[in-house]
C-alpha cells in the first residue's frame, strides 16, 4: 500500500480477511492527497490509479508483494494478477459476489450475480469437457503442484 498509494500522498487503510479458501485484503484509499498536513482538492493522482491500466499496475504490484512473502514463508502457492485472457486460458471469469449477494443466498434467495456466475460455471464446464487441457492451464497458473481436490473444484 505504501509504494502504490501512500508514497503518492494518498491515505490508505486496509483490513485483512483470513476466510478459509479465500484470504483477501480490502484497501480503502483517499481520493485526495495529503502533504504536510494539507489536503489537496486535486483528484488527478487518485484518478490515474483507477484507470484500467492503473488497476492492472496495482494488481501487478500486490501480486509481487504477496508472492515475495509466500516464498519467504516457504509456501509454493503464487498469485498471478493477469486475467484468464492474458494467460491464454479459455475460461470466462466469474464476477465477485460480494456481501449482499452472499447474504441473499444464505436466506435462500438467488442473487443476480449468483445466477450469472452459475451460468458462467456451466459454460466453463462445457469448455473444459471439450478441451480438458484448460484444467492444467488454470491450475498451473496459480500453483506448481495441485491435488485431485483442486481438479474436482474446477470441474
Amino acid at each position: 500500500a505504501f509504494e502504490r498509494f501512500v508514497s503518492k500522498g494518498l491515505l490508505a487503510t486496509y483490513a485483512i480477511n483470513w476466510n478459509e479458501g479465500n484470504p483477501h485484503v480490502h484497501i480503502t484509499v483517499s481520493t485526495r492527497t495529503v502533504w504536510n498536513g494539507e489536503i489537496s482538492w486535486d483528484k488527478s493522482v487518485s484518478r490515474s490509479l483507477v484507470t484500467p491500466s492503473g488497476l492492472r499496475e496495482t494488481r501487478r504490484i500486490f501480486a509481487g508483494f504477496i508472492n515475495k512473502h509466500q516464498e519467504l514463508a516457504g509456501l509454493s502457492d503464487r498469485v498471478d494478477h493477469r486475467s484468464y485472457a492474458d494467460l491464454g486460458i479459455d475460461l470466462i471469469p466469474t464476477r465477485h459476489k460480494g456481501y449482499e449477494a452472499h447474504r441473499l443466498e444464505k436466506e435462500g434467495a438467488l442473487s443476480l450475480i449468483g445466477a450469472e456466475n452459475a451460468q458462467i460455471s456451466k459454460e466453463n464446464k462445457q469448455r473444459i469437457g471439450e478441451f480438458p487441457e484448460i484444467i492444467l492451464q488454470e491450475l498451473t497458473s496459480k500453483q506448481a503442484t495441485f491435488t485431485e481436490r483442486d481438479v474436482v473444484k474446477l470441474v
